[in-house]
């Protein structure tokens, strides 16, 4: 019998892509694999994670739109444990050939999918239940002289979010806008 493996999806945006999980049910329960080293690996994906956040966020909050600049840029793999989460990707490198474009995908504790976001990518995501449990890994120690990010409701990229009532920390309502945000080479 050969172990059973989560897979990938390829997103639209260059290097970015969603790990669908391997599930396993019994009398016992659920269990998941969300994702392994060589399934990173065969995606030419950071398969090293320097730190590890979950976040409990009430219905409406957005957390985003974020990235880290420099040595310090981040990629990241983000899962939700609970609830439900509208997750938003934006193509920060210059030299991509889908620099400046978007990709959006609903994170669920239901298909409890892994979303692969690439380093020099900007990342942000809305609750759409109350107390949705979202954990996420990063490549690169968290340095807040290198934070960066853009207001999630700049007006040239039209993020589609879902409408409820948002709620944003201070700093996230000051970001600036796509065309004044930091870009990567």
């Amino acid at each position: 019998m050969s172990e059973k493996k989560p897979s990938i999806k390829k997103l639209k945006l260059k290097d970015a892509f969603v790990i669908e999980p391997y599930f396993f049910e019994d009398s016992r329960g659920l269990f998941h694999k969300t994702f392994t080293q060589e399934l990173l690996k065969s995606a030419h994906a950071s398969s090293f994670f320097a730190e590890e956040f979950i976040s409990t966020n009430k219905k409406g909050v957005i957390r985003g739109m974020h990235f880290q600049k420099g040595k310090f840029a981040q990629a990241k793999l983000i899962t939700c444990l609970r609830g439900k989460i509208f997750d938003a990707i934006v193509d920060l490198r210059k030299s991509s050939p889908t620099f400046g474009k978007f990709e959006t995908i609903e994170l669920s504790e239901k298909n409890m999918f892994t979303l692969y976001v690439p380093a020099g990518f900007a990342h942000g995501y809305l609750s759409i239940e109350d107390n949705s449990k979202v954990i996420y890994r990063a490549s690169s120690p968290h340095n807040a002289a290198e934070e960066g990010g853009i207001i999630y409701s700049d007006t040239t990229l039209k993020l589609p979010w879902p409408k409820m009532n948002y709620t944003l920390s201070e700093k996230d309502k000051k970001w600036p806008t796509f065309e004044n945000c930091f870009k990567f080479e």
